[in-house]
């Protein structure tokens, strides 16, 4: 055995336990056993979304359609114009199914029964959304207030430059 001593001992034992340590890793990455044996590669995990994209994704649904009794227009009215952080010049609102107001926000979530009375309020006014990313600050906002408990289940700008939407059908 050769014996070495000084300045050379000390990287040349890290360059061969480095050079070990690469071999194993590779004999293992190429299943060629190790500790466990030979290894398997494993699938792909389906899509984090759905697995099966010809199928919504299934969530419990927390707030089921029901027939009544509603809160009054005018309370979810009132609920929607708190949001607003100036005076309001215009308003439209209609008790649709939660599934009309998903489509016109372009935006839905599986836990409300699509069938669900909601109120969807548009408002002209200045509006900061609470839980935005960035500061944005829109002149059309709506509101989706709940029509059985009041509660605002989504709200959001609508249009930044202050021009009213077209909305749909009974909501005026």
């Amino acid at each position: 055995m050769i014996a070495l001593s000084g300045r050379l001992a000390r990287p040349l034992s890290y360059g061969i336990g480095i050079a070990v340590i690469l071999l194993a890793l590779t004999a293992i990455a190429f299943g060629q056993g190790g500790a466990s044996g030979p290894q398997t590669q494993a699938s792909p995990a389906p899509s984090p979304r759905h697995a099966d994209p010809n199928t919504a994704p299934r969530a419990e649904i927390v707030y089921p359609a029901v027939g009544g009794p509603f809160i009054s227009e005018q309370s979810a009215l009132s609920t929607a114009t708190r949001l607003a952080s100036g005076p309001v010049t215009r308003t439209a609102i209609g008790r649709v199914s939660y599934s009309v107001a998903a489509a016109w926000m372009h935006s839905a979530t599986y836990t409300i029964d699509p069938a669900r009375q909601v109120y969807l309020v548009v408002v002209q006014a200045p509006f900061s959304p609470q839980r935005a990313m960035a500061n944005v600050s829109c002149a059309v906002f709506f509101a989706v207030v709940d029509a059985t408990d009041g509660t605002i289940r989504a709200d959001g700008c609508r249009d930044l430059t202050g021009e009213w939407p077209t909305l749909p059908a009974g909501v005026h």
